[in-house]
């Protein structure tokens, strides 16, 4: 009867909340997991088994991945408000990088658990990504000098734009299960300049 009802479930896009006797401890294995982290994704017997599991887990909590997509961002207007010299732009452009991995990832995650609920907030954050990413592209073909020598330094011009794609390649897929279908095109076509950016780029 449980199994019918996920499988149910699952063909309408959500998943099925089942009583805890069918969850399993993501540390040990064993059935009956009751204690359940914040992010709704994993299950433990007890409070040993979720510490022991955390080192694991924790790049896959989207609970903790919120909290750090805040901390980050309060840093990120911090800065913005603060002084504008050279080091300061590389820095604030690297924070920005970083702060677009953790949006992609989390759309990513949240994508993962095919809870169709849930859909807005992985555009939501794809986007947030697809911003950031577009502004360290913009901050760096502003930098001069040894600004700019730096940022190439700390932040590889291939692994940057290769960031740019994934998350327009994501945000595509996400456009396709909401049915944008429009918007799905768009943003693939923009993904596809940026292939034949990098073409360009590289033969240059």
């Amino acid at each position: 009867m449980a199994t019918r009802a996920v499988r149910e479930g699952a063909a309408n896009g959500h998943r099925q909340q089942l009583p805890s006797m069918y969850h399993v401890c993501c540390e040990c294995s064993a059935n009956g997991a009751i204690l359940k982290c914040s992010c709704h994704a994993a299950y433990y017997c007890g409070s040993a088994c979720q510490q022991a599991h955390y080192a694991e887990h924790k790049y896959k909590c989207t609970d903790r991945l919120r909290k750090d997509i805040d901390k980050k961002q309060k840093v990120v207007e911090r800065m913005k408000t603060q002084g504008s010299d050279a080091i300061a732009s590389v820095e604030l452009m690297l924070l920005e990088q970083e702060l677009a991995q953790v949006h992609f990832k989390m759309a990513r995650l949240i994508m993962e658990k095919l809870q169709v609920a849930t859909f807005d907030e992985a555009e939501t954050h794809c986007k947030q990504a697809l911003h950031l990413h577009r502004n360290v592209e913009a901050s760096r073909v502003t930098l001069r000098g040894d600004a700019a020598r730096a940022a190439a330094g700390k932040l590889a011009d291939k692994a940057a734009r290769s960031g740019l794609f994934e998350t327009l390649i994501n945000l595509g897929e996400i456009y396709n299960l909401r049915h944008k279908n429009d918007d799905a095109l768009q943003v693939y076509q923009e993904a596809l300049e940026e292939v034949r950016s990098d073409i360009v780029h590289a033969s240059t």
